[in-house]
């Protein structure tokens, strides 16, 4: 029961940086994944993943691919890792569901420790979750879709009411 209410409190209260790395460490394991992530999310464990900057400022656009390695730890955690040319990760994105409250929650853990926490709710008939959150002052909405294959997202980031950058991507299933 204490490890349960640790869980809870987790969401609750959000999720700290040693604990989403403890979490990104763990093994995968889908076994009990709700039904809200297993519908949103596919049975995938690595991606190919194009995605389009825009500055807002300048308007200068820029490209990036890599792939990711992702995961379900505990049933209850959808854990994202970009990986660089040399193999480590690049961040770590991690999403569950918060049945209390019906909403899907992100953690973007960046390095140098910088945490992001969005929120989202979710369309389930049509794997669609609208994102938004809040980090510095700096507000981001995004929509991300799913099918069994893809992943894409659109996000754009404002600081007050002007747009820092937008992103759009598509990560495409490997394994």
């Amino acid at each position: 029961m204490a490890a349960l209410m640790t869980q809870f409190i987790g969401l609750a209260h959000g999720l700290t940086p040693e604990e989403i790395r403890k979490i990104a460490d763990d093994p995968h394991n889908r076994t009990g994944m709700t039904r809200q992530l297993a519908m949103m999310y596919p049975d995938a464990r690595e991606y190919q993943i194009t995605m389009e900057f825009r500055d807002g400022q300048t308007g200068q656009k820029s490209k990036s691919k890599t792939t990711a390695k992702e995961k379900v730890v505990k049933g209850r955690y959808v854990v994202s890792q970009p990986v660089r040319e040399k193999g480590e990760p690049s961040f770590i994105m991690i999403v569950t569901f918060d049945r209390e409250r019906e909403l899907f929650i992100k953690w973007i853990l960046l390095e140098g420790g910088v945490l992001m926490k969005q929120t989202g709710v979710g369309d389930l008939r049509y794997r669609s979750i609208a994102w938004t959150g809040e980090h510095d002052g700096i507000k981001s909405i995004g929509l991300e879709n799913h099918d069994d294959d893809t992943t894409t997202w659109k996000s754009s980031s404002f600081k007050d009411g002007k747009l820092v950058y937008s992103e759009k991507g598509i990560a495409r299933k490997l394994k």
